[in-house]
């Protein structure tokens, strides 16, 4: 019994001496759009602090939700929380706080054999109501169109049906379930269309990946735009550009503070630029003063 004893107490001391390494790990999960980045940020956190950041996707009501039911530390989201939402983390004794982490400009993708260069919002929304069925109605080749998206609980499905469809989609529409999916689909379909966050197709130089061919987007300013139009993202001239979140606790921890201002810094914003979004950089604290008080 006593060398049982002493053993408890060797392993207890062990555990109690290891260093930062053997904390707890802080879980972040949703938005597939900022799973890569965050997935990132985590790999060089760890290097830095020895605390593990386990990262993963299932779409941005999977973020909120793991917030407003208290189990996850960090919910990611390419969309803003609803009141209904809020109201359910209240009542559930949390109360959310947003984290403004950096700018996306949703693309517009085609397969690379398409010669359509640039749509207009309202093209877009004829598109993926099912109105336009052919390339041709809007000056593209006689192909029949093939409408990827995302699925429901995706913050880009919910954030392209409002700000640009402003209706229901077509049934015909695919769901995929991420970013790199939607990709590939386009890739392989000569009809396809699909839309998806500016890090999947844009390289740290502002050059798009090879795939898929971007096209610009034409808003109220009369202007063709490409989502690495930077000035015309951070201006509001791109249609289709917002920002990247993550949703807290107000009440978090010391450790999972220090990982969102990590994000927040000059080091983490670099990551934010690297992986093809657009950083907050100085307008960091500007835009989430409730971390820096």
């Amino acid at each position: 019994m006593k060398k049982i004893l002493s053993l408890l107490v060797i392993l207890s001391i062990g555990l109690f001496s290891c260093g930062k390494g053997s904390q707890k790990g802080i879980e972040v999960k949703g938005s597939d759009t900022l799973l890569e980045l965050v997935q990132e940020m985590g790999e060089v956190y760890i290097k830095k602090s020895g605390i593990a950041v386990n990262v993963s996707g299932g779409g941005s009501g999977v973020g909120v939700a793991g917030i407003v039911n208290n189990n996850t530390d960090i919910g990611d989201a390419s969309r803003q929380i609803k009141d209904k939402e809020i109201k359910k983390a209240k009542e559930n004794g949390i109360e959310p706080l947003e984290v403004k982490l950096g700018i996306d400009a949703i693309a517009i993708v085609v397969n690379p054999s398409n010669t359509i260069n640039q749509l207009t919002t309202d093209q877009l929304a004829a598109i993926y109501k099912g109105e336009v069925k052919n390339w041709k109605e809007v000056g593209g080749p006689d192909v029949e169109i093939s409408l990827y998206g995302r699925q429901e609980n995706s913050g880009t499905y919910a954030f392209f049906q409002e700000h640009i469809l402003k209706a229901n989609y077509s049934d015909k529409m695919k769901r995929m379930n991420g970013n790199a999916q939607m990709f590939e689909g386009v890739k392989a379909d000569i009809g396809g269309i699909g839309y998806q966050g500016l890090g999947y197709v844009m390289n740290e130089d502002g050059s798009f990946k090879p795939g898929v061919k971007v096209l610009a987007v034409v808003g109220k300013s009369g202007r063709a735009v490409l989502p690495s139009d930077k000035s015309a993202v951070l201006s509001g001239e791109y249609a289709i550009s917002r920002f990247l979140y993550q949703y807290v606790n107000k009440n978090m921890t010391q450790t999972v503070k220090d990982f969102v201002l990590f994000e927040l810094s000059p080091e983490g914003q670099a990551i934010v630029k690297k992986t093809g979004f657009y950083p907050l950089d100085e307008r960091a604290k500007e835009l989430n003063p409730e971390l820096f008080k």
